[in-house]
């Protein structure tokens, strides 16, 4: 669990929750490839292992009408939208955590950043990933 105490703990835990209609019910974890299935969203390869064993909703546990997957498209964008608008809040935060009290944070939220920005595949994300590699020569200066 990242670390969230101190000056910026509200600030920092704000960006670590995603919201819960954006987790996936079966990895506990935002989902990044978003499916339909039964009246749910599902992480993709999450209810595709569950339906090799089962033909059941992971949810409810009734019966599935069928196994087809549709994609959540409008799930996938507001997800997608949620990292970005994270990583344009991390960006802004970071200048703040860039002393010795907040550097193990700012790792952290750089960490954090990191992986969803290498989820996000379009052409904002390589900016922001130029912006984040420019401020990380002053996280390393400053200690």
């Amino acid at each position: 669990m990242p670390d969230t105490s101190g000056k910026y703990g509200a600030q920092l835990s704000e960006l670590y929750d995603a919201p819960k209609r954006m987790i996936c019910p079966i990895t506990q974890k935002i989902m990044t490839d978003p499916v339909f299935i039964g009246g749910k969203t599902y992480e993709r390869s999450a209810i595709q292992e569950w339906l090799e064993k089962k033909d059941t909703c992971p949810v409810s546990n009734r019966k599935l009408a069928s196994k087809e997957l549709t994609p959540n498209d409008d799930k996938r964008s507001e997800i997608f939208e949620f990292m970005a608008s994270v990583i344009k809040k991390v960006l802004d935060l970071l200048p703040k955590l860039m002393n010795k009290d907040h550097f193990r944070q700012a790792e952290e939220l750089l960490d954090h950043a990191d992986a969803y920005n290498k989820t996000l595949k379009n052409a904002h994300s390589k900016s922001i990933m130029e912006k984040l590699m420019e401020l990380i020569p002053d996280l390393i200066k400053e200690n």
